[in-house]
């Protein structure tokens, strides 16, 4: 027996997981711009040198000297502290769990891009298209959705 389209798309909003799952390929890392934001909107990520991080200078996975120099010096290490590279699975989903966004990535053909859109619920359980489909030049999945990501975070408001 098959499914009509309306019986798929309400098991889809009931099952927000299958959409994600859809979209997410890999466990590619967040960029710079995007790992800082979702520090700033309350990701919390963890941080330690046998996981993907970003120097101070924003270098992934660089050189950590400095750092450790100023540790053993007893220096300030504020202007050498490195911030936590996250993957985008575990971002997404954080933006599922806590705000019910979705970044959906989806691939153009006949122009070998792609492109995303961010669903949601955006008032008391409506759910609908926060940001229509973007697509600008991504040459990569990754690519579109780590700038998905970056929008989605936007859309959260600044923490007090």
């Amino acid at each position: 027996m098959e499914e009509s389209e309306e019986e798929i798309r309400e098991e889809i909003i009931r099952t927000p997981r299958k959409i994600c799952m859809a979209y997410v390929q890999n466990k590619e890392i967040v960029s710079l711009r995007t790992a800082l934001l979702a520090i700033e909107k309350g990701f919390q990520s963890h941080t330690n040198l046998s996981r993907p991080y970003y120097t101070h200078s924003g270098i992934l996975n660089g050189d950590v000297t400095d750092l450790v120099r100023a540790i053993v010096r007893k220096e300030n290490v504020e202007a050498f502290q490195v911030t936590s590279a996250s993957t985008m699975t575990d971002l997404h989903y954080w933006l599922i769990d806590n705000y019910k966004f979705h970044v959906n990535v989806k691939h153009i053909p006949h122009n070998q891009r792609y492109g995303y859109n961010i669903t949601g619920s955006y008032h008391e359980g409506v759910n609908g298209v926060l940001k229509g489909y973007d697509f600008k030049s991504f040459e990569t999945h990754e690519e579109a959705f780590d700038d998905g990501l970056y929008e989605a975070l936007k859309l959260i408001p600044n923490q007090e």
